[in-house]
């Protein structure tokens, strides 16, 4: 890929289609998903970054989001040719509360379903403690790294105090564990095994442990 600064979204499209099927496509999905801008619904047209459309409105959505009838409203006022001055500029006003008010609800409802959905993945996990599993690396901090484990598609996160076989340093501007005595490495992308070691219902989280080597 070219340089942060001058990257397009061509480029970026460019690379999904080359991982299609591949083992590192959920991975780099994910990745790109953590990278992108959070959208935010506007009275104005920016376009649409990753399609590189210079114009775009909301999607039609069978469940009907406001913003989508907001936009089904305007189409057809000016299909019908009843959109007058006067109704532009009420619209005009209108819009941008109606925007702001739109992307708030949008967090909201997208926060609940995190949730939801964390409880839901900590629940099925409760009474799989012990058993193994493999996974993907999708994220690494200080404090340890995050694994999703294949088939079920639950993350769970491997404390850096649990690694018992090294001392780990993490290196930030790489995203990468670094033992410094063994050298082993855990960055995002690799493949491990793990062990669910605990899952904690009231915070929503899965502990795991690496088994073996990579």
């Amino acid at each position: 890929l070219p340089s942060p600064d001058k990257i397009r979204s061509q480029d970026l499209n460019a690379l999904l289609k080359k991982i299609q099927g591949t083992p590192e496509e959920r991975v780099v999905n994910t990745l790109l998903l953590r990278t992108m801008k959070k959208a935010r619904y506007s009275e104005s047209d920016p376009g649409h970054y990753c399609l590189g459309f210079p114009h775009y409105a909301h999607f039609t959505s069978p469940i009907r989001r406001y913003p989508d009838l907001i936009v089904h409203r305007i189409i057809k006022k000016y299909l019908k040719h009843k959109c007058s001055k006067k109704d532009k500029k009420a619209l005009k006003a209108s819009l941008s509360e109606i925007s702001e008010q739109s992307t708030q609800m949008e967090i909201q409802a997208m926060s609940i379903e995190r949730e939801i959905t964390s409880l839901r993945r900590a629940q099925f996990m409760a009474n799989k403690i012990g058993k193994t599993f493999y996974g993907i690396i999708t994220g690494v901090t200080g404090f340890g790294f995050f694994v999703e484990l294949e088939n079920v598609f639950v993350e769970g996160l491997v404390k850096i105090s649990s690694i018992m076989d090294d001392y780990y340093l993490f290196i930030e501007t790489e995203h990468k564990l670094i033992g410094q005595r063994r050298h082993r490495v855990f960055q995002i992308g690799d493949r491990v095994k793990v062990r669910v070691t605990n899952v904690d219902l009231s915070r929503r989280q899965i502990d795991l442990q690496v088994t073996g080597e990579p």
